[in-house]
């Protein structure tokens, strides 16, 4: 069964009504202002929000029945609306948790979020595909989509800023900016973007044996020139330690992305290092974010970085592919 109570039925009100207000101003009245008219699809779009909603309140809710009594059209507007409002509400306690230390109120925000995933497990979502989001490039050339978005304050990448020891990869402060930007461009195009955690194997062993200075003089720029030569011109890497990189590679899906990086580990095998027998190896994780993806930039990176572990603890040198 998955009749309604009263939490999850205002999940899904605050779902349903959270997604119209980003249909609205994101893709709707951007349409109308360039064109002085709305879509056909638009409009049934809203009406069938609007049908899902007096469904829930007049049927499942007063009734206690099942929502296997609702349209399969009905289901997937819901399932649409529970993945994006996951997303906006994980944004917003994102904000919230770094505002406070009490575990209390970082567990109450986690909870939140994690009331909405479970909805998304429901049985009866399994065989029901979440209504396909609109873009704006289904309406509006790309200079007229990138023109209003760029209105509304998005659609820019922020300037260009080396990580402050080595100055050859990016600084690990533009990451989440840059995932922002580029799952927007990518959204737009009905195109992934992939997410990348790259670990150096027994890196503190390998700092052991050579020596920090050592290492940081003439290895780690050599290592990390090979890496940006490698994404130049498919995306960015970022130094985020002195063993753990990341990378965004927009209009890339994993398949793609898991070729690429084994021909980055063949490249790096080959670099030589004066004094060093052998030359180490890395640990790769993968995670693909597709259009409409119900998780923010944070999660995206984790889940990456899961991967990661997941390729380290099946032998390091490995890839993994974290998939949802």
């Amino acid at each position: 069964m998955t009749s309604l109570n009263n939490q999850n039925n205002n999940i899904f009100t605050n779902a349903l009504a959270a997604y119209d207000n980003w249909i609205e101003g994101q893709v709707r009245s951007l349409v109308v202002e360039k064109l002085n008219m709305c879509p056909v699809d638009l409009r049934k779009l809203r009406d069938t929000k609007h049908k899902a909603i007096r469904k829930l309140q007049s049927e499942v809710i007063q009734n206690q029945s099942d929502l296997a009594g609702l349209e399969a059209s009905i289901l997937s507007v819901l399932k649409r609306s529970v993945i994006h409002y996951r997303r906006e509400v994980a944004t917003r306690n994102k904000v919230r948790a770094d505002a406070t230390h009490s575990p209390e109120m970082r567990a109450t925000l986690e909870k939140e979020i994690t009331d909405i995933s479970a909805i998304l497990e429901w049985g009866i979502f399994n065989n029901i595909e979440a209504y396909t989001p609109p873009k704006l490039t289904d309406y509006l050339t790309l200079k007229a989509a990138e023109e209003g978005m760029k209105k509304r304050g998005h659609s820019t990448i922020a300037g260009r800023q080396y990580d402050e020891k080595f100055n050859i990869l990016m600084a690990p402060t533009l990451f989440q900016s840059d995932l922002n930007y580029f799952r927007e461009q990518c959204d737009m195009r009905g195109k992934p973007t992939t997410v990348v955690f790259l670990d150096i194997d027994d890196f503190k062993a390998f700092n052991t044996q050579f020596g920090e200075i050592a290492v940081d003089r003439y290895i780690l720029p050599i290592f990390m020139s090979r890496m940006e030569s490698h994404v130049y011109s498919k995306g960015f890497a970022y130094r985020y330690g002195g063993d753990e990189y990341a990378m965004i590679l927009p209009n890339m899906c994993a398949s793609e992305v898991e070729i690429f990086l084994k021909e980055l580990q063949v490249d790096l095998s080959k670099i030589g290092y004066e004094g060093v027998d052998k030359n180490p190896t890395v640990s790769i994780g993968i995670f693909e974010i597709r259009p409409g993806s119900p998780f923010i930039g944070e999660e995206c990176l984790e889940r990456a970085q899961l991967a990661k572990d997941a390729a380290k603890e099946s032998g390091k040198d490995a890839i993994h592919n974290w998939v949802e």
